[in-house]
């Protein structure tokens, strides 16, 4: 495992458990996060303004498969929802050295 699909791996493990200073840590201060529902969060404040107002707590990243492409880290997985509900998606995070400056998440299914 290299150094990038660790911190996107951990970013994972630190949303599951509810660590959200853990998974910030791994944005760049200028980061943008696309979701599917079509929310666009610029920087890591309005991110952690997410997290902690709207974000539902208690699901589970079940993470499948993790390619790299040079600054490009892709991720096939599943969220498990509190209620149970099975949700695949698919997440690019585009790295600036070690950081995380661009994320979207794209719906499969």
């Amino acid at each position: 495992m290299n150094d990038r699909e660790a911190t996107v791996r951990a970013y994972y493990t630190a949303m599951d458990g509810e660590r959200t200073e853990d998974a910030l840590s791994v944005f760049d201060p200028a980061v943008r996060y696309v979701r599917h529902d079509h929310a666009t969060f610029d920087g890591r404040d309005a991110l952690e303004a997410f997290y902690r107002t709207e974000r539902v707590p208690g699901g589970e990243h079940l993470v499948a498969t993790v390619v790299e492409a040079g600054d490009l880290v892709l991720v096939d997985g599943r969220y498990r929802t509190p209620a149970g509900a099975i949700l695949r998606f698919c997440d690019a995070f585009q790295f600036r050295g070690d950081h995380v400056v661009a994320r979207i998440t794209y719906p499969i299914g």
